[in-house]
């Protein structure tokens, strides 16, 4: 918004002393906005009248960082949610949040008292699939899916339109099983495990959703069969 600045923020950090920074564009000098922020300071934010509006996936919560102050006030903008991961706001200046593990997107109501109940939900996934959103220039907002490997429209009457092809994204292990007779190939990547029925015209569907260490599975590599199970 005001043209050379730019944040950027650690999550998963392997010490729990994620930090969330902002470098300057023009002296490449970085200055430590926040620091010890629990789990992920998060990447998706944005960026309004001298304030940062940003998702702590790990707290359930959308905070509003107050970069005019020193040190910056944060305070929270929408609470009570299961794992908010990506905001952004419209032409209009409203906000919307991608709450991954609820797997809804919200507009939330920043004028509201009561942070717990400011969301009107206008479009709902299956939870864990969802990581992050996108206006154009007319407003249409886009949901993308690791799990889904694909990106979907949510219209104007809140129904949804996948506009790319749904599917594997780096398949990164491969095991065949006979399920009650049905021979089965299973497969996976970071986000989500796949079931690929052989009986069924090699029929493809998405067992289980786990978004980048934030569900059941924490970035799966490798699948094997173990008897009459997976490993």
């Amino acid at each position: 918004e005001d043209g050379n600045r730019l944040f950027y923020a650690q999550c998963w950090n392997v010490q729990d002393d994620n930090s969330l920074f902002e470098l300057d564009l023009e002296t490449s000098e970085v200055k430590l906005i926040l620091k010890d922020i629990y789990g992920c300071a998060s990447n998706a934010m944005a960026y309004k009248d001298n304030a940062l509006f940003t998702p702590r996936p790990f707290e359930g919560r959308v905070v509003k960082i107050d970069l005019k102050s020193s040190p910056p006030q944060v305070t929270n903008v929408t609470t009570g949610m299961v794992a908010p991961n990506a905001v952004k706001f419209n032409s209009k200046h409203e906000l919307f949040v991608v709450d991954d593990g609820a797997g809804e997107v919200a507009l939330v109501n920043l004028t509201a008292d009561d942070t717990d109940a400011n969301r009107n939900v206008v479009a709902r996934f299956p939870p864990r699939s969802i990581d992050n959103l996108a206006f154009d220039q007319d407003d249409r907002l886009f949901i993308s899916s690791t799990a889904e490997a694909s990106v979907t429209e949510v219209l104007s009457n809140r129904q949804l339109r996948i506009i790319s092809s749904e599917g594997m994204s780096m398949a990164m292990g491969l095991a065949g099983i006979e399920v009650d007779g049905t021979r089965k190939l299973y497969t996976l990547h970071p986000g989500a495990l796949y079931e690929i029925d052989l009986n069924d015209d090699a029929k493809l569907s998405t067992r289980v959703r786990s978004a980048v260490s934030l569900g059941p599975m924490n970035e799966p590599t490798s699948i094997a069969v173990w008897g009459h199970d997976l490993i």
